[in-house]
């Protein structure tokens, strides 16, 4: 790899690898020389097999843009073998059995190599890992191997250390800093991705992804800001996401960023309507902007609770059930939307069921629209038990808005019940 100090480039004439460089062309140089004297058309045939292919990579006549890879190597290869077998040339040696001996070695050991490099090549991680051990500082292979573990969660904190490593040495690698800014965004450090993404943004105004990731970051980062901040990220998202639509830059994330901001700026129809196109767009997508269906059919389903279409939102968030039984927030969610048409039992089951799947992992929400299931069902001391999960949950994340609903609903439920017992 030319490009990242993998190889010491020669700057000048004193470099004592020059050595090497003059004995490798001069030994060229005679060969071709001794091919035009014997007037031996496969000599030159084979120099120039050797030779020629490999030219435009060889960083000397001008700087190359590749790593010199396997693919580089087949017809140079072609050239390096054809002259072994002029040198072990019967007529030129004339033991037997020290050609065979030569032959034998030289298979022995180019069989090692293959069967190493093959090895090297089981898989994109394998190979990526070759290539850093025997170029830690190259960029390509520091980058692509971050790539990868965008795919696998417990690989993540492993692939920041390499994407950073990456970007210390190439600042300016456009790829770079926008991986980074993905595995910060897969890992919810939504306020960090965005400087990457901005970067990537600032050094080419036309990696669309770069747009689109720094919109849906600011998304989700607006929802746990205050409401006047909110509104200002909110419409940051929005700038963003005119760049790559200007250009006809349409994708799954792109059209469910656009929901989620419809959906905060209250206008329900519009949200519907990108959620939907979005389930639509993704069936037919692949890559690093494809969506989690099940997360955006609760989102739809929100929004058509919201906009008085139960029915709608009972069909959505069933889907997205039954691609994610363990969606929690989708629990909550159906179960609320049976609380609202008076269908308790149905609310109280479903309820319980992500109780029972969620385990320590239940949100206060969950808990908290469980025990006002329960309340109006008058089924009191249950309804205090879920209270309560839902008050100490509440506690254990800080989380004071729910903790002030959670409270006045407790409250709501002890003046039921005291007007109860004086009736």
């Amino acid at each position: 790899d030319y490009g990242f100090s993998c190889i010491d480039t020669i700057h000048t004439f004193r470099d004592i690898r020059n050595g090497l460089s003059l004995l490798a062309y001069t030994s060229y140089i005679g060969l071709i020389i001794i091919g035009v004297i014997k007037l031996s058309s496969n000599t030159i045939l084979v120099a120039a097999f050797l030779l020629i292919p490999l030219v435009p990579a060889l960083n000397v006549f001008f700087p190359i843009g590749t790593v010199l890879a396997d693919r580089l190597l087949f017809l140079p290869s072609i050239g390096a073998c054809s002259i072994i077998a002029i040198v072990l040339d019967p007529q030129k040696i004339n033991w037997k059995v020290t050609r065979l001996v030569i032959i034998f070695l030289l298979l022995g050991f180019w069989i090692y190599i293959s069967s190493t490099r093959v090895l090297d090549w089981k898989s994109e991680i394998t190979l990526y890992r070759s290539a850093l051990a025997v170029c830690p500082d190259s960029v390509k292979a520091l980058t692509n191997m971050a790539a990868l573990s965008l795919k696998r969660e417990e690989d993540r904190i492993e692939g920041l250390q390499l994407i950073k490593r990456s970007i210390e040495l190439y600042p300016e690698h456009v790829a770079a800093n926008l991986n980074a800014g993905l595995l910060l965004y897969h890992m919810d450090l939504w306020n960090e991705s965005i400087n990457y993404f901005e970067q990537s943004i600032r050094l080419d105004d036309k990696e669309d992804r770069a747009f689109v990731f720094a919109s849906a970051a600011l998304s989700m980062l607006s929802e746990t800001q205050s409401r006047n901040y909110s509104r200002e990220l909110r419409y940051r998202a929005l700038n963003y996401l005119r760049n790559p639509i200007s250009r006809g830059y349409i994708s799954p994330l792109a059209l469910h960023t656009l929901g989620s901001l419809s959906y905060a700026l209250n206008n329900l129809n519009a949200a519907a309507r990108f959620y939907s196109d979005a389930l639509i767009l993704n069936k037919r997508s692949s890559g690093s902007e494809i969506i989690d269906e099940a997360s955006t059919l609760n989102q739809l389903g929100s929004v058509y609770y919201n906009g008085n279409s139960p029915s709608e939102a009972i069909a959505a968030f069933k889907k997205a059930l039954i691609m994610k039984p363990d969606m929690l927030a989708v629990h909550a969610n159906l179960g609320s939307v049976y609380m609202a048409l008076n269908r308790f039992q149905e609310a109280v089951d479903i309820m319980i069921e992500g109780v029972s799947i969620g385990g320590i992992n239940v949100p206060a929400g969950l808990y908290n629209n469980l025990g006002l299931t329960l309340s109006h069902m008058q089924k009191y001391d249950e309804a205090f038990k879920y209270y309560k999960l839902a008050l100490s949950t509440a506690d254990r994340h800080n989380q004071t808005d729910i903790k002030v609903i959670i409270q006045n609903n407790i409250n709501l439920l002890i003046h039921k019940i005291q007007s109860i017992q004086s009736n």
